[in-house]
């Protein structure tokens, strides 16, 4: 996590008229040529090896790789000289949420 907030914080301290940019940041992504995310939560889930934090009521966000790659297409349309979405930082999902 560390790693990725300075990484935003050093695209967006470059941000010039000829240099424009904005943050996209998909929270897990999975998909049909995944073979980290779903099948190690898989594995572990038959095993009985996922942890439970709290009271087990905690939720999640996923974002599938199609859905990413629109919000990248989305963001990429909107990238010109003051528009709003310049310097903007978007984390993607889903839209739904998961216990």
């Amino acid at each position: 996590a560390r790693t990725k907030a300075k990484a935003e914080i050093a695209v967006m301290n470059a941000i010039t008229d000829d240099f424009l940019a904005t943050c996209v940041m998909p929270h897990q992504v999975y998909g049909p040529y995944d073979t980290l995310f779903m099948p190690q939560l898989m594995y572990v889930s038959k095993k009985g090896g996922l942890r439970v934090f709290g009271d087990g009521q905690n939720e999640i966000s996923i974002c599938y790789n199609d859905n990413y790659c629109h919000a990248l297409m989305l963001a990429a349309e909107k990238l010109f000289v003051g528009s709003p979405v310049v310097g903007s930082s978007y984390i993607i999902t889903d839209g739904g949420k998961y216990k």
